[in-house]
């Protein structure tokens, strides 16, 4: 999925975080992988832009969550 602006994917990462990856920890979740920190040539879905000039989404965010991924 693409999304328009950072503050839609920065939503879109925290609710895919706060719905599905964080409920999973105290099942026994203990590592979770972004495969891609940035674009590369046609794959638009990283978390840097290809140059790795600009965080797409917002750093306080991602901040928060993984403040939350401790058992």
């Amino acid at each position: 999925m693409m999304y328009k602006s950072k503050d839609e994917l920065t939503a879109a990462y925290k609710k895919l975080y706060e719905k599905q990856i964080l409920p999973l920890i105290p099942k026994g979740l203990s590592a979770t992988v972004y495969t891609q920190v940035s674009d590369v040539e046609f794959e638009v879905n990283g978390i840097f832009t290809y140059d790795r000039e600009l965080l797409k989404i917002d750093g306080n965010t991602i901040k928060e969550i993984n403040s939350k991924m401790k058992y």
